[in-house]
């Protein structure tokens, strides 16, 4: 049991991850912080469960927040938990904060909010649906033994190819190469790839325009992400009138714990109540007639097609949310 009035830090990870992906982090954090990381069921050293018992995606959602949220209960800091999720996992945590009264909500390049991936995002899809790296090591003809020779040559270079004191690079190869470890099955289910596009499937935005109005909510991204890119959170400062909180770390793309001294900054900031605001600078919402079936946010092969596919899903879900109000 933990009891820090302050609040208690519990890390999610994304997909292809594990809580390793939090080490770094966890360490550079202040002394005085209490930190919990979790592996997702399927994912990690965690216990592997069938995700096919799960008939729908919604289903499979509520499914991973209700883990999360009976572990929580179980270590008795519910009502402390300041849950910092990550890809998938942020996605995930909003169905955690909409059926579970945790304190705070602070989502690291959520994936999912909208259906719509970024401007690489239909390679992505392909890379995700594919399985990848993780079915790399469970290829019949392919050798588990050879891929994680090559492994240790591209993490570490020649000069250390038979280098096992490397404890973070031996986890992730031996992480990859777990057959229980069938994580990438949940994205493959998410995510829709067709010949010419892609989209996820089961976007969160509705949930979350419920979860932030209850659960002070901050969302952290990455410049350079391609995947779930940062001007989503521009978009949604708009939506919500600035109640969701948006940070952008420079120099990180879909991992914005690769600049670990932001990271650090931010999540002490959210967990203590003093962070500030940046100034607003969201795109510019046109009003030009939506195309028919357009604000599904495909994905497309197309960068350039891409981009305006996701600027008509503002423009429909502003043009929605302001017809409602």
């Amino acid at each position: 049991t933990i009891t820090d009035p302050s609040g208690v830090l519990v890390f999610i990870h994304g997909t292809a991850s594990s809580s390793a992906t939090f080490f770094d982090t966890m360490k550079a954090l202040p002394p005085t912080m209490k930190c919990v990381a979790i592996d997702l069921p399927t994912f990690g050293i965690s216990g592997h469960i069938d995700i096919d018992i799960y008939p729908t995606n919604e289903k499979l959602c509520t499914g991973y927040a209700d883990a999360i949220g009976h572990t929580l209960h179980k270590l008795e800091i519910i009502d402390q938990t300041i849950l910092v999720a990550h890809s998938l996992g942020g996605f995930l945590s909003i169905y955690v904060a909409d059926r579970f009264p945790i304190k705070k909500l602070v989502l690291l390049n959520p994936a999912g909010i909208l259906p719509t991936l970024g401007v690489w995002g239909y390679y992505w899809g392909v890379i995700f649906k594919t399985g990848l790296p993780t079915v790399a090591f469970h290829f019949p003809m392919v050798s588990p033994e050879l891929l994680i020779y090559v492994g240790r040559w591209w993490w570490l270079g020649w000069s250390h190819i038979c280098n096992y004191s490397n404890i973070k690079t031996e986890f992730w190869l031996s992480f990859y190469a777990n057959k229980n470890n069938e994580g990438h099955r949940i994205v493959q289910r998410l995510i829709t790839l067709r010949p010419f596009y892609s989209f996820w499937n089961t976007p969160a935005i509705t949930t979350l325009m419920d979860v932030y109005k209850k659960v002070p909510t901050s969302i952290c991204f990455g410049v350079s992400d391609t995947v779930c890119p940062s001007h989503i959170g521009s978009f949604l400062r708009q939506l919500t009138q600035d109640k969701i909180i948006i940070h952008n770390i420079q120099n990180a793309n879909h991992n914005p714990c690769v600049n670990i001294a932001s990271m650090v900054e931010f999540v002490v900031s959210i967990s203590s109540d003093t962070y500030t605001k940046t100034p607003k600078s969201w795109r510019k919402i046109s009003c030009r007639k939506l195309k028919k079936h357009i604000h599904l946010g495909y994905s497309y092969h197309s960068l350039q097609k891409t981009q305006d596919s996701i600027q008509n899903v503002y423009d429909y879900i502003i043009m929605h949310n302001n017809s409602e109000n």
